[in-house]
């Protein structure tokens, strides 16, 4: 089903992204145990968004070719402002933020 998503990632953006209605999700909960739901609509569409964050995929990679067209211009926005906050030194630069992420990547 097609239904309109946003991301704390992107603030500010909502587009249509098309989703599975109906998904059933497999997890283990804080004891070890294995929990297996079907789960539909909004909760389906929240999985489906989260379990996309685990593999490094964010919403707008989801979005059609028109919705992508439609955002283009928030996005540069919030690249925009992301590379303004970096000039301040409120993030830091991409090559440190590369060291931090190849750390975490050699830990695992």
């Amino acid at each position: 089903m097609v239904g309109e998503e946003g991301c704390l990632s992107f603030p500010g953006l909502y587009q249509d992204v098309r989703r599975a209605q109906t998904i059933k999700v497999r997890a283990y909960n804080l004891k070890g145990e294995l929990v297996e739901k079907t789960v539909s609509d909004l909760e389906a569409r929240a999985w489906q968004h989260e379990i996309d964050h685990l593999k490094g995929v964010l919403f707008i990679d989801m979005m059609g070719p028109l919705a992508k067209l439609a955002a283009r211009g928030s996005v540069k926005n919030f690249e925009k402002l992301f590379r303004e906050a970096q000039a301040k030194g409120q993030i830091p630069p991409d090559v440190e933020i590369e060291k931090l992420l190849a750390a975490i990547e050699a830990e695992r």
